[in-house]
Formats: C-alpha cells, structure tokens, sequence
C-alpha cells in the first residue's frame, strides 16, 4: 500500500514528481510478479477513493469527512 499527499505544497516542492517516478521506476521489480496487489491511496484535504478492478473501469468516491 502507497500513501500519497497530493496537496499543493507536495507538487510545488517537487516531492509528488519524485514519489511517481520513483513508483514508476519500481512498480515492476516488487516481488510475485502477477499476483502482486498495489494498492494506491492518495490525499489532501480530502480522501479519494477509487476502485480499479482489472475487469472494469476504475471508479472515484471521495471521503469528504475523515477523522483525523
């Protein structure tokens, strides 16, 4: 599982381009080859949630009220 901020401070630091590339670049070599799950979770103010099955079209619900 990735946590990810997406906030605006992350992308004019320059830390949400590195996290991507760095993803990118490692995706492939995680261990279990086809079998590997990944799971992606992403924030800001809010939480995004998004389904991705293989067999279907990803789907977004955002989480507007999350405890903190």
């Amino acid at each position: 599982m990735f946590v990810i901020d997406v906030s605006h401070a992350s992308v004019t630091s320059g830390m949400l381009t590195t996290v991507c590339t760095t993803l990118r670049e490692t995706l492939d070599a995680l261990p279990g080859e086809e079998r590997t799950l990944v799971g992606i979770l992403t924030f800001d103010r809010w939480v995004p949630l998004v389904g991705a099955p293989a067999s279907e079209r990803a789907c977004v619900r955002v989480g507007t009220r999350v405890g903190v």
